[in-house]
């Protein structure tokens, strides 16, 4: 059984649960049965290069370097070729929380996790019961819903499983900006380089060369989140672009199931990304 204890945000939390970070606390054996799974499948997706999408966390020896350096390239280029590029910083409610058992089973079955494996991930999170640390001692227990525990050790590279396929078919389109490079060995030719969504677990960034393109690929992704019952939070969305053209008739994106309009970040504002 886990154990939850809620962190308070900053602002006061009013008695509101929206308003805490809630961290599940588990058995110290369970920790290190799955620490094991989760090391000797970390190995085998790495090694294999299974995932593809730009995601770099849940896996040995990622971080936010990478993410942050290529968005930095990304704007420099887009800066010195002055091209039109649009950055969504996009914010998820609860990611961890939204992943449902049988969206995780399919994403598990895409990359070929089953038999006694896929039955071992499921149960983890599967029909769990938790209680809760309040300052006058446990709570009754209660079934947990679907979602995955953010003190679970493999629930990072859970996630990353999970979220894979929506990376890999916003990339797999001709949606992003691209970049032109030099052929490092002839000079005379050029390659390619396309890119429409970064990730850091929950932390997506998505990356158009237009407004057009930016609201298509905002588009596809919100499939993919209704389908899963995932809610973004526009509010705390940002919306940067670079080389606006002028002609741009309404400068902003509508996104979600409520369809708010999120309005771009005058050019002397500052945005955050990845803590940077």
């Amino acid at each position: 059984m886990g154990r939850i204890f809620l962190i308070p945000k900053i602002a006061e939390w009013d008695y509101s649960l929206a308003s805490t970070r809630p961290i599940m606390l588990l058995e110290t054996f369970r920790k290190s049965l799955v620490r094991i799974i989760q090391k000797r499948l970390s190995k085998v997706l790495l090694e294999k290069k299974i995932l593809r999408g730009l995601n770099f966390a849940g896996l040995e020896g990622e971080s936010t370097i990478t993410p942050i350096h290529i968005l930095h390239n990304l704007i420099e280029d887009a800066k010195q070729q002055k091209r039109e590029m649009w950055i969504l910083l996009q914010d998820i409610k609860k990611a961890f929380d939204s992943v449902s058992i049988t969206g995780l089973c399919r994403a598990l079955n895409r990359i070929q996790i089953q038999g006694n494996l896929e039955k071992l991930l499921i149960e983890i999170y599967e029909k769990r019961e938790v209680r809760v640390i309040t300052k006058n001692g446990l709570s009754e227990g209660f079934q947990a819903q679907d979602g995955i525990d953010q003190g679970e050790v493999i629930s990072p590279l859970i996630w990353r499983i999970f979220y894979d396929p929506l990376l890999c078919k916003i990339q797999n389109s001709m949606m992003g900006y691209k970049m032109i490079l030099p052929d490092p060995i002839d000079k005379d030719k050029r390659e390619e380089l396309r890119v429409s969504g970064l990730a850091f677990a929950d932390d997506t960034t998505w990356i158009g060369r237009s407004q057009q393109d930016m609201q298509a690929i905002v588009d596809k992704a919100q499939e993919f989140y209704e389908l899963n019952d995932i809610q973004t939070n526009p509010k705390k969305s940002e919306l940067l672009v670079i080389n606006r053209k002028k002609e741009t008739e309404r400068p902003k994106l509508v996104i979600g199931k409520e369809r708010i309009e999120i309005p771009i970040k005058k050019e002397e504002e500052a945005a955050r990304f990845l803590r940077v």
